[in-house]
C-alpha cells in the first residue's frame, strides 16, 4: 500500500483542471444513474458534455437504446440539477466495465438438447456428398460437435 507522501507526490502530477473535470465527470454520472432505472443506471455513463450537449456511453446497443427513449427526462432533470443548458444528448455504444458478477452468479450452463444419433449420421453422410468444401467442412464439424455433446 503507498504511503501518504507517495500519494501526495502522485497529486501532484495530476493537473487540477483534469481533476476537476474527472469529479464533474463521475458527479453528472451518479445524478445520471440516480435517474435511470436500477437495471439500466450501472450500465451507463456520462461520457463528456460541451456547449449544449451530453454525451453518454452506454455498454451495448439495448442499453443504449434505452438511454435514447429517455432523452428529455435526462435532458430536464441535468439542467434543473446542475444548471446546464442541456439541448442534445447523444449516446455511444461501449464495451462492458467488466464481468458482472451478479448477472452471472447462479447461473447454469447452457444445457443444450441431445442431438439425435441418426441426425449426427445424416449430417456425416451430407457432408460427404457435397461438392462444396466449405459447405462439408462445416456439416462435419457441426455432426463432429454434435456427437460430443452426449451424455
Amino acid at each position: 500500500m503507498p504511503s501518504i507522501n507517495q500519494m501526495r507526490r502522485v497529486r501532484q502530477l495530476i493537473d487540477d483542471k483534469l481533476l476537476a473535470r474527472a469529479r464533474l465527470m463521475g458527479g453528472l454520472t451518479e445524478s445520471l444513474r440516480s435517474l435511470l432505472p436500477p437495471a439500466l443506471a450501472p450500465r451507463c455513463r456520462v461520457a463528456a458534455i460541451a456547449a449544449d450537449q451530453l454525451t453518454l456511453s452506454a455498454e451495448g446497443g439495448a442499453w443504449a437504446t434505452q438511454l435514447r427513449y429517455l432523452q428529455r427526462e435526462i435532458i430536464k432533470h441535468m439542467n434543473a440539477h446542475h444548471g446546464l443548458d442541456i439541448r442534445r444528448v447523444k449516446v455511444h455504444v461501449s464495451a462492458p466495465a467488466g464481468p458482472d458478477p451478479a448477472a452471472s452468479a447462479g447461473k447454469r450452463p447452457v444445457r443444450r438438447p441431445r442431438v439425435p444419433d441418426a441426425a449426427v449420421d445424416t449430417l456425416r453422410r451430407t457432408a460427404r456428398t457435397v461438392n462444396d468444401p466449405g459447405l462439408a467442412g462445416a456439416l462435419e464439424r457441426l455432426a463432429t460437435k454434435s456427437g460430443k455433446r452426449r451424455s
